[in-house]
């Protein structure tokens, strides 16, 4: 027992006293850094520009684990914008798409948040365009539409307020 917890502490003093040793392009996005211990770590380009590593540079463990930490938000981030350029989403369409790929729900929380401070998320602009959507294209009536903006997660005042606004005047088509 005391091998086990003198080599848990030396790898406790390896990780503060670590040094950059090599750092090259893994590929056109990552860059894989190798410390004097051995240690291998595989950051985003921009996490590593942004952070201003370079060769010989000391890594205490705090740093090291904030580099993996700001990777791994950097690449819920990366999903998050990837998914939001394809369509637009809801909130809670966004959050449970995340989720279904195992990243932290810190994390997700956090681009979240993040997301909607910038505009790039939204549930009433969300909402706006499904109305639109579905009512031009496929002819969906009020029910239909409340039953769907639900499902995703938008909140029944503005579900209500929209189909207010936007209220074609004509009878609902029950679907």
């Amino acid at each position: 027992r005391e091998n086990s917890r003198e080599r848990k502490e030396n790898r406790k003093v390896n990780l503060v006293d670590m040094k950059i040793i090599e750092l090259s392009k893994k590929n056109e996005n990552d860059v894989r850094i190798i410390f004097d211990t051995g240690e291998q770590l595989i950051l985003s380009y921009e996490i590593f520009l942004k952070k201003g590593l370079r060769r010989e540079m000391e890594i205490d463990e705090d740093l090291y684990n904030l580099l993996i930490d700001e990777n791994r938000k950097f690449f819920v981030k990366l999903k998050a914008s990837s998914l939001l350029s394809r369509r637009i989403h809801s909130i809670q369409e966004l959050k449970l798409k995340l989720r279904k790929n195992k990243y932290d729900l810190n994390h997700i929380d956090e681009v979240i948040s993040n997301f909607i401070q910038l505009g790039y998320l939204d549930d009433s602009k969300f909402a706006s365009v499904f109305i639109d959507e579905k009512r031009r294209l496929k002819k969906w009536g009020n029910n239909k539409i409340k039953a769907e903006l639900s499902k995703r997660g938008v909140k029944q005042t503005i579900i209500r307020e929209l189909l207010e606004s936007e209220s074609t005047g004509e009878e609902d088509i029950q679907n």
